[in-house]
């Protein structure tokens, strides 16, 4: 594992990096990167004649705030294929309401290609806010690109923090609506104690309880609950497994483009092509 777009890189390495790409045109190479701002010159340099198409390109964010800054960046980056890599999940995204740089807040679905107006019609409004309700989309004809595929997962080890059960949902359910394909890759240290069977509860280590927001609280205190909270339990990488509401999500895009949307299944379970999961009560329904 590397950041192929590393400042520090030893000189000439992209160039010896780049030839081995050329050399291996069966292979499908897996750039993901957290300096996407790089990749766009350092490609450049690497493949004077274009970027070939056995190459994904893809970014690491964490937060809204990270996909806000760097999503732009990758779709402006040629690349056959390109992705996100959204682990650990560290807060909420929303893949339909990214902001564009020198737009003036204007914010797009980089699922689709286009924006969400308000509900109700905002006169004069170009997109909805962030956490707004999505109305009716209008379609970008000048878009320069789309997210090909969304990876996302919890973090592993023993000082992991929290990723809460509804950012994966509406991440999947995101995907599933725009037809990106969607691989959940772990829930890490933590998953969630509602989803436990007893073995996982018998080894837990620790539980807590983590809001929508991100906090992260030890349930003692009643006064501190707010609508959504989940329970969380400490079990480890193994034990927490990979499974989501009962599906292992683990689509990827074929080689031409996207479009690929199989999962395996744990325990069948339809999905409706867009979904808004509304918390009643504390659990999603």
């Amino acid at each position: 594992m590397c950041d192929p777009f590393d400042n520090a890189a030893p000189a000439g390495a992209r160039l010896v990096f780049g030839q081995l790409i050329l050399a291996t045109p069966a292979l499908t190479w897996l750039l993901l990167t957290k300096r996407i701002g790089n990749a766009g010159t350092m490609l450049a340099e690497m493949f004077p004649g274009g970027t070939p198409g056995n190459v994904w390109l893809g970014a690491t964010v964490v937060n809204q705030d990270e996909a806000d800054r760097d999503i732009p960046k990758l779709l402006a980056t040629p690349a056959r294929i390109r992705f996100l890599s959204i682990e650990p999940m560290l807060g909420p995204i929303d893949l339909e309401s990214v902001r564009w740089p020198g737009l003036d807040g204007h914010r797009v679905d980089v699922l689709r290609g286009g924006y969400w107006n308000e509900a109700p019609y905002v006169i004069g409004a170009r997109s909805a806010a962030l956490d707004a309700p999505k109305g009716g989309f209008t379609n970008h004809s000048d878009f320069p690109s789309t997210i090909d595929w969304v990876i996302a997962g919890g973090e592993s080890g023993r000082s992991a923090r929290i990723t809460h059960p509804v950012w994966v949902r509406r991440l999947r359910d995101q995907c599933h609506g725009a037809d990106v394909p969607f691989l959940f890759k772990q829930w890490g240290q933590w998953m969630p104690g509602a989803d436990a069977t007893a073995e996982q509860i018998e080894v837990a280590r620790s539980g807590a309880w983590i809001q929508l927001s991100g906090h992260v609280h030890d349930g003692n205190d009643p006064a501190v609950f707010a609508n959504g909270d989940a329970h969380m339990l400490s079990v480890g990488k193994r034990l927490a497994g990979r499974t989501l509401d009962g599906v292992v999500h683990h689509a990827f895009p074929n080689s031409g483009r996207r479009f690929s949307t199989v999962d395996s299944v744990a325990a069948r379970r339809d999905l409706p092509a867009r979904r808004v999961i509304p918390i009643v009560g504390g659990r999603h329904v």
